[in-house]
Protein backbone atom coordinates (compact mmCIF):
# COMPACT_ATOMS: atom_id res chain seq x y z
CA UNK A 1 0.00 0.00 0.00
CA UNK A 2 0.70 3.42 -0.05
CA UNK A 3 2.84 5.76 2.12
CA UNK A 4 0.06 6.49 4.55
CA UNK A 5 -0.64 2.92 4.88
CA UNK A 6 2.76 2.29 6.20
CA UNK A 7 2.53 5.14 8.73
CA UNK A 8 -0.39 3.78 10.11
CA UNK A 9 1.55 0.50 10.61
CA UNK A 10 4.34 2.17 12.08
CA UNK A 11 2.28 3.97 14.49
CA UNK A 12 0.05 0.92 15.41
CA UNK A 13 3.31 -0.89 16.35
CA UNK A 14 4.16 1.58 18.75
CA UNK A 15 0.99 0.22 20.82
CA UNK A 16 1.49 -2.91 20.50
CA UNK A 17 -0.41 -4.15 17.58
CA UNK A 18 1.16 -5.74 14.36
CA UNK A 19 -1.05 -4.58 11.36
CA UNK A 20 -0.96 -6.95 8.00
CA UNK A 21 -0.23 -6.28 5.27
CA UNK A 22 -3.25 -3.88 3.36
CA UNK A 23 -4.69 -5.71 0.47
CA UNK A 24 -5.85 -2.65 -1.69
CA UNK A 25 -9.96 -2.13 -2.39
CA UNK A 26 -11.26 -0.30 -4.83
CA UNK A 27 -13.98 1.81 -3.82
CA UNK A 28 -15.14 3.26 -6.69
CA UNK A 29 -16.71 0.07 -8.16
CA UNK A 30 -19.74 0.20 -4.52
CA UNK A 31 -19.92 3.80 -3.39
CA UNK A 32 -20.39 7.66 -5.23
CA UNK A 33 -17.35 8.98 -6.99
CA UNK A 34 -16.96 11.71 -4.49
CA UNK A 35 -17.17 9.51 -1.54
CA UNK A 36 -14.68 7.20 -3.05
CA UNK A 37 -12.25 10.26 -4.09
CA UNK A 38 -11.55 11.25 -0.91
CA UNK A 39 -10.23 7.88 0.28
CA UNK A 40 -7.21 5.05 -0.65
CA UNK A 41 -8.72 2.27 0.61
CA UNK A 42 -7.47 -1.69 1.66
CA UNK A 43 -8.78 -4.43 3.46
CA UNK A 44 -6.29 -5.34 6.75
CA UNK A 45 -6.46 -7.10 9.98
CA UNK A 46 -5.97 -4.50 12.63
CA UNK A 47 -6.46 -5.05 16.67
CA UNK A 48 -7.32 -8.37 15.98
CA UNK A 49 -10.06 -8.05 13.70
CA UNK A 50 -10.71 -7.50 9.32
CA UNK A 51 -11.11 -3.84 8.75
CA UNK A 52 -12.04 -1.63 5.95
CA UNK A 53 -9.29 0.96 6.07
CA UNK A 54 -10.28 4.28 4.99
CA UNK A 55 -7.08 6.60 3.94
CA UNK A 56 -8.11 10.17 3.88
CA UNK A 57 -6.51 11.41 0.77
CA UNK A 58 -8.83 14.81 1.19
CA UNK A 59 -6.19 17.87 0.57
CA UNK A 60 -8.23 20.72 2.69
CA UNK A 61 -9.48 17.68 5.15
CA UNK A 62 -13.01 16.38 6.03
CA UNK A 63 -15.88 17.59 7.97
CA UNK A 64 -17.25 15.35 11.02
CA UNK A 65 -20.72 15.83 9.21
CA UNK A 66 -18.98 14.37 5.79
CA UNK A 67 -17.15 11.34 8.02
CA UNK A 68 -20.51 10.56 8.95
CA UNK A 69 -22.25 10.53 5.72
CA UNK A 70 -19.46 8.49 4.08
CA UNK A 71 -19.37 6.10 6.77
CA UNK A 72 -23.01 5.54 6.09
CA UNK A 73 -22.68 5.64 2.39
CA UNK A 74 -19.74 2.83 2.48
CA UNK A 75 -21.18 0.64 5.27
CA UNK A 76 -24.20 0.25 3.50
CA UNK A 77 -22.06 -1.93 0.88
CA UNK A 78 -19.47 -3.46 3.40
CA UNK A 79 -19.99 -5.46 6.33
CA UNK A 80 -16.62 -5.16 7.33
CA UNK A 81 -15.90 -2.76 10.52
CA UNK A 82 -14.65 0.70 8.89
CA UNK A 83 -11.38 2.59 9.73
CA UNK A 84 -10.75 6.04 9.15
CA UNK A 85 -7.34 7.37 9.17
CA UNK A 86 -6.40 11.07 8.95
CA UNK A 87 -3.30 13.29 8.39
CA UNK A 88 -4.58 15.98 10.91
CA UNK A 89 -7.49 16.79 13.13
CA UNK A 90 -8.41 19.02 15.86
CA UNK A 91 -9.80 18.53 19.15
CA UNK A 92 -13.48 19.43 18.20
CA UNK A 93 -13.35 16.96 14.97
CA UNK A 94 -12.10 13.99 17.25
CA UNK A 95 -14.72 14.47 19.46
CA UNK A 96 -17.30 14.60 17.26
CA UNK A 97 -16.54 11.35 15.75
CA UNK A 98 -16.34 9.23 19.40
CA UNK A 99 -19.57 11.14 19.98
CA UNK A 100 -20.70 9.82 16.45
CA UNK A 101 -19.34 6.29 17.50
CA UNK A 102 -16.77 6.35 14.42
CA UNK A 103 -13.46 4.54 14.83
CA UNK A 104 -10.44 6.40 13.53
CA UNK A 105 -7.11 7.15 13.45
CA UNK A 106 -4.84 10.78 13.39
CA UNK A 107 -1.66 8.90 12.54
CA UNK A 108 0.87 9.54 15.41
CA UNK A 109 -1.64 11.52 17.55
CA UNK A 110 -4.89 10.13 18.17
CA UNK A 111 -6.70 7.12 18.20
CA UNK A 112 -10.22 5.11 18.67
CA UNK A 113 -11.18 1.83 18.02
CA UNK A 114 -14.54 1.09 20.61
CA UNK A 115 -13.37 -2.08 22.19
CA UNK A 116 -9.55 -2.27 20.95
CA UNK A 117 -7.79 1.07 21.84
CA UNK A 118 -8.28 4.30 23.29
CA UNK A 119 -5.85 6.97 23.07
CA UNK A 120 -7.38 10.75 22.98
CA UNK A 121 -6.06 13.10 25.32
CA UNK A 122 -6.05 17.15 24.76
CA UNK A 123 -2.61 17.06 25.74
CA UNK A 124 -1.79 15.84 22.06
CA UNK A 125 -3.14 19.37 20.41
CA UNK A 126 -1.07 21.45 22.69
CA UNK A 127 2.84 21.55 23.71
CA UNK A 128 4.19 19.08 26.63
CA UNK A 129 3.34 15.60 27.47
CA UNK A 130 1.09 14.77 30.78
CA UNK A 131 2.18 12.79 33.46
CA UNK A 132 0.95 9.09 33.65
CA UNK A 133 -2.32 8.72 35.65
CA UNK A 134 -1.69 6.62 38.51
CA UNK A 135 -4.64 7.17 40.38
CA UNK A 136 -7.37 10.15 40.12
CA UNK A 137 -7.92 12.76 42.73
CA UNK A 138 -10.81 12.98 45.01
CA UNK A 139 -12.65 15.38 42.98
CA UNK A 140 -11.81 13.83 39.46
CA UNK A 141 -13.48 10.80 41.10
CA UNK A 142 -16.02 12.45 42.00
CA UNK A 143 -17.03 13.48 38.97
CA UNK A 144 -16.17 10.03 37.26
CA UNK A 145 -19.08 8.46 40.13
CA UNK A 146 -21.25 11.55 39.17
CA UNK A 147 -21.45 10.44 35.64
CA UNK A 148 -21.70 6.88 35.88
CA UNK A 149 -24.62 7.37 38.98
CA UNK A 150 -26.95 10.09 36.99
CA UNK A 151 -28.10 8.64 33.15
CA UNK A 152 -29.89 11.91 33.27
CA UNK A 153 -26.85 13.45 31.27
CA UNK A 154 -26.82 11.03 28.78
CA UNK A 155 -22.96 11.05 27.19
CA UNK A 156 -22.54 14.47 28.00
CA UNK A 157 -21.39 16.11 31.30
CA UNK A 158 -21.32 20.14 30.65
CA UNK A 159 -18.82 21.67 33.48
CA UNK A 160 -21.74 24.34 34.63
CA UNK A 161 -23.48 21.47 35.20
CA UNK A 162 -21.15 20.24 37.43
CA UNK A 163 -20.29 23.37 39.22
CA UNK A 164 -23.88 23.89 39.75
CA UNK A 165 -24.51 20.48 41.80
CA UNK A 166 -21.18 19.72 43.33
CA UNK A 167 -20.89 23.43 44.06
CA UNK A 168 -17.07 23.62 43.38
CA UNK A 169 -14.57 25.92 41.36
CA UNK A 170 -14.68 25.94 37.98
CA UNK A 171 -10.43 25.32 38.42
CA UNK A 172 -10.60 21.89 40.23
CA UNK A 173 -13.39 21.02 37.73
CA UNK A 174 -10.90 22.15 34.63
CA UNK A 175 -8.23 20.15 36.38
CA UNK A 176 -10.06 16.72 37.41
CA UNK A 177 -11.56 16.71 33.92
CA UNK A 178 -8.01 17.07 32.03
CA UNK A 179 -7.43 13.71 34.51
CA UNK A 180 -9.74 11.67 33.26
CA UNK A 181 -8.81 12.79 29.53
CA UNK A 182 -5.92 11.78 30.15
CA UNK A 183 -6.75 8.39 31.82
CA UNK A 184 -8.51 7.81 27.95
CA UNK A 185 -12.51 7.95 29.23
CA UNK A 186 -13.16 11.58 28.28
CA UNK A 187 -12.99 14.21 25.99
CA UNK A 188 -13.09 17.60 26.84
CA UNK A 189 -14.81 19.69 24.36
CA UNK A 190 -15.54 23.07 23.81
CA UNK A 191 -17.81 24.73 21.75
CA UNK A 192 -17.33 28.88 22.95
CA UNK A 193 -17.21 29.40 26.28
CA UNK A 194 -19.49 26.40 26.35
CA UNK A 195 -17.09 23.35 27.95
CA UNK A 196 -17.94 19.46 28.42
CA UNK A 197 -16.71 16.12 28.87
CA UNK A 198 -17.94 13.33 26.11
CA UNK A 199 -18.07 9.78 27.51
CA UNK A 200 -17.59 7.74 24.37
CA UNK A 201 -17.91 4.57 25.94
CA UNK A 202 -20.86 2.98 27.80
CA UNK A 203 -21.49 3.40 31.87
CA UNK A 204 -20.07 0.12 32.53
CA UNK A 205 -17.35 -0.17 30.11
CA UNK A 206 -16.23 3.28 31.78
CA UNK A 207 -16.54 1.64 35.22
CA UNK A 208 -13.97 -1.30 34.21
CA UNK A 209 -11.65 0.81 32.59
CA UNK A 210 -11.93 3.16 35.26
CA UNK A 211 -10.51 0.33 38.09
CA UNK A 212 -7.03 0.95 37.82
CA UNK A 213 -7.38 4.68 38.73
CA UNK A 214 -9.69 4.47 41.52
CA UNK A 215 -9.37 4.13 45.35
CA UNK A 216 -11.37 3.74 48.55
CA UNK A 217 -12.44 6.69 49.37
CA UNK A 218 -11.78 6.18 52.90
CA UNK A 219 -8.73 7.82 54.75
CA UNK A 220 -9.37 6.36 58.30
CA UNK A 221 -11.81 5.62 60.97
CA UNK A 222 -12.86 6.78 64.29
CA UNK A 223 -15.20 6.12 67.06
CA UNK A 224 -17.57 8.95 67.97
CA UNK A 225 -20.51 9.12 70.90
CA UNK A 226 -21.82 12.26 69.93
CA UNK A 227 -22.03 12.59 66.26
CA UNK A 228 -22.36 15.58 63.64
CA UNK A 229 -25.52 16.46 62.24
CA UNK A 230 -26.26 14.79 58.46
CA UNK A 231 -23.84 11.51 58.73
CA UNK A 232 -24.87 9.71 55.65
CA UNK A 233 -24.65 5.45 56.36
CA UNK A 234 -21.69 4.22 55.42
CA UNK A 235 -19.47 0.85 54.89
CA UNK A 236 -21.46 -2.30 56.48
CA UNK A 237 -24.45 0.03 57.79
CA UNK A 238 -24.99 1.10 54.04
CA UNK A 239 -24.77 -2.36 52.74
CA UNK A 240 -27.25 -3.44 55.19
CA UNK A 241 -29.82 -0.77 54.30
CA UNK A 242 -29.50 -1.65 50.55
CA UNK A 243 -29.32 -5.44 50.84
CA UNK A 244 -29.94 -8.50 52.91
CA UNK A 245 -26.93 -8.13 54.73
CA UNK A 246 -27.52 -7.98 58.53
CA UNK A 247 -25.88 -4.55 59.99
CA UNK A 248 -23.23 -4.87 62.97
CA UNK A 249 -23.57 -3.82 66.17
CA UNK A 250 -21.55 -0.97 65.51
CA UNK A 251 -23.42 1.53 63.08
CA UNK A 252 -20.97 3.24 60.74
CA UNK A 253 -21.32 6.09 58.78
CA UNK A 254 -19.11 8.85 56.56
CA UNK A 255 -18.11 11.88 57.20
CA UNK A 256 -15.68 15.36 55.43
CA UNK A 257 -13.52 17.93 57.00
CA UNK A 258 -15.36 17.18 60.52
CA UNK A 259 -14.11 19.55 63.22
CA UNK A 260 -14.21 17.76 66.12
CA UNK A 261 -13.37 18.96 69.67
CA UNK A 262 -9.96 17.71 71.56
CA UNK A 263 -10.36 14.42 72.79
CA UNK A 264 -14.35 13.42 71.12
CA UNK A 265 -12.84 10.72 68.97
CA UNK A 266 -13.43 7.46 71.10
CA UNK A 267 -11.26 4.06 70.96
CA UNK A 268 -13.49 1.85 72.03
CA UNK A 269 -17.34 3.18 72.54
CA UNK A 270 -19.21 4.92 70.17
CA UNK A 271 -20.42 5.25 66.56
CA UNK A 272 -17.94 4.52 63.57
CA UNK A 273 -17.01 7.29 61.75
CA UNK A 274 -15.46 7.14 58.17
CA UNK A 275 -13.21 9.81 57.43
CA UNK A 276 -13.88 10.71 53.56
CA UNK A 277 -11.03 12.06 50.87
CA UNK A 278 -14.35 13.99 49.83
CA UNK A 279 -17.83 14.65 50.99
CA UNK A 280 -20.25 11.96 50.47
CA UNK A 281 -22.92 13.77 50.41
CA UNK A 282 -21.92 14.91 46.88
CA UNK A 283 -22.85 11.56 45.76
CA UNK A 284 -26.14 10.27 47.73
CA UNK A 285 -28.57 8.81 45.54
CA UNK A 286 -30.68 7.79 48.34
CA UNK A 287 -31.47 10.03 51.06
CA UNK A 288 -28.99 9.27 54.43
CA UNK A 289 -26.89 6.36 52.34
CA UNK A 290 -23.71 6.93 50.74
CA UNK A 291 -23.48 6.58 46.82
CA UNK A 292 -23.08 2.60 45.96
CA UNK A 293 -19.85 3.35 43.70
CA UNK A 294 -18.35 4.95 46.40
CA UNK A 295 -19.73 2.37 48.78
CA UNK A 296 -18.04 -0.48 46.37
CA UNK A 297 -14.68 0.82 46.33
CA UNK A 298 -14.56 1.51 50.37
CA UNK A 299 -15.44 -2.32 50.62
CA UNK A 300 -14.17 -4.61 47.76
CA UNK A 301 -11.12 -5.04 49.59
CA UNK A 302 -13.07 -6.34 52.61
CA UNK A 303 -12.90 -10.50 53.61
CA UNK A 304 -15.87 -11.24 55.28
CA UNK A 305 -17.26 -13.24 52.96
CA UNK A 306 -21.10 -11.87 53.60
CA UNK A 307 -20.04 -8.30 52.65
CA UNK A 308 -18.64 -9.97 49.17
CA UNK A 309 -21.52 -11.73 48.31
CA UNK A 310 -24.06 -9.13 49.05
CA UNK A 311 -21.54 -6.35 47.41
CA UNK A 312 -21.85 -8.35 43.81
CA UNK A 313 -24.97 -9.19 44.43
CA UNK A 314 -25.76 -4.83 44.45
CA UNK A 315 -23.32 -4.31 41.68
CA UNK A 316 -25.13 -6.65 39.50
CA UNK A 317 -28.56 -4.95 40.21
CA UNK A 318 -26.96 -1.46 39.18
CA UNK A 319 -28.83 -0.15 36.25
CA UNK A 320 -25.91 0.99 33.82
Amino acid sequence: MNFSYDKLKKYLRTLGDVASEGESEVLGDKVPLLVSACYSACRARIFGSERLVLLCQHERGLSPEQVQLHAALISAHYSLPLLFVFQHGTREFCAALIVANIPFVIVGRQIFVPGAAMAITEAKFNKGTPAPIRRFTPLGQVILLYHLQRREHGDQLSFQQLLSDLKIHKVYVSRSARDLEHAGLAQIMSTGRHRQLVFPYDRRKTWEMAQPFLISPVKRSIRLEQLPPGLPLAGPSALAALTNLNDDPVTTYAGYALALAPGAARQYSGSRVELWRYNPTLLCEQSGVVDKLSLFLSLKDNQDPRIQSELAAMMEALPW
